[in-house]
């Protein structure tokens, strides 16, 4: 998607998905569109500026609507800016990952406000201004935990972190926000969700199955069509030409049963 001088999109374990249905509204600084999501599969949130800018620009990244932390692209650059991970020490880190949703039917958890973004990947692009560079804190935000089976809103996926990963020491800066620029917001279900609600385009090798099917018959659907309508002209015109043979048949015996006149010539 691409929205007032930014462009973002979502990969799954390193491919770009397609996106869906994408809107974008310039009077609000907002794009949204639908991708797939696959239970047990990475994903990284990607943004850059479509051209350098003349101050630092910041992309928060929210998942089901919690924060899980920012990306920041330099003053001058327009190179692309990837987030995948959640720094929960100054060495480790922990994937995004799409999980199975977990459902519970305990009321308690009915009327929880955790669960209203679920489904969503939310980037929220904004002019900064840097601060100081400390070491990374021990920070692992609180995802949603369990949905009630009566709010999941039709989706049967939900954000996790995956195992968490060791590297080298990690340093973050502080910034202080100026403005935000764009928000852009990627609504993510299963794929067959989206088929499902005609959002993304049928399964292909379906259609392919459909058509070797219907090949096979020795007809096409425009010609099945064209073959079930003869048929059906064929039988109403057996019906009316036994109707006809009927009314012949008593015309017949009417005129049998008619009495015979005789005339007297003398």
């Amino acid at each position: 998607m691409e929205l007032l001088g930014f462009e973002a999109y979502i990969t799954v374990d390193g491919v770009k998905v397609p996106h869906y249905e994408v809107k974008i509204d310039e009077r609000t600084k907002a794009a949204s569109c639908w991708i797939p999501s696959e239970a047990g599969k990475t994903f990284a949130v990607n943004w850059r500026p479509l051209k350098p800018r003349h101050f630092v620009t910041c992309g928060w990244v929210y998942l089901d609507g919690v924060s899980v932390g920012a990306e920041y692209a330099r003053m001058g650059r327009s190179s692309f800016v990837s987030q995948c991970d959640v720094v929960t020490s100054p060495s480790t880190t922990r994937p995004f990952l799409f999980a199975p949703v977990k459902l519970t039917d305990d009321d308690a958890y009915l009327k929880s406000e955790n669960t209203k973004d679920l489904g969503s990947i939310v980037l929220r692009i904004c002019a900064v201004k840097m601060k100081e560079v400390r070491k990374a804190r021990v920070w692992t935000p609180i995802l949603v935990e369990k949905v009630h089976e009566r709010t999941k809103k039709a989706t049967v996926h939900q954000v996790q972190f995956g195992e968490e990963r060791r590297g080298a020491e990690i340093y973050v800066r502080e910034s202080s926000h100026i403005a935000t620029l764009a928000t852009f917001t990627f609504k993510y279900r299963s794929l067959e969700r989206l088929r499902a609600d005609s959002i993304a385009p049928p399964d292909p090798a379906l259609q392919r199955k459909r058509k070797r099917t219907a090949g096979d018959s020795g007809v096409g659907e425009h010609d099945a069509e064209k073959a079930e309508l003869q048929a059906q002209v064929r039988v109403l015109k057996a019906k009316l030409a036994k109707r006809s043979e009927v009314n012949r048949v008593k015309t017949e015996s009417c005129s049998c049963r008619v009495p015979a006149t005789i005339i007297d010539l003398t």
